[in-house]
């Protein structure tokens, strides 16, 4: 495995400290793009999801217009 790909492995597995005295301080900045990778697609929802939920909720009013 190219040492490249083993940092960015051990960005996902090991914390900031523990990567630092594995890889240095110099290759940090691989866990902290990384890191930020993660956190933007956890906290950003996708366009399919945001699709999804607006559909979901326009049928939910369009049925209780519906009902009424």
């Amino acid at each position: 495995m190219s040492w490249i790909k083993q940092m960015h492995d051990d960005s996902f597995r090991l914390t900031r400290n523990e990567f630092i005295e594995k890889h240095g301080e110099r290759n940090v900045d691989i866990f902290d793009t990384n890191m930020m990778e993660r956190l933007e697609s956890e906290l950003s929802p996708s366009i399919r999801t945001m699709e999804a939920e607006f559909y979901t909720d326009d049928n939910k009013l369009i049925q209780g217009v519906k009902n009424k």
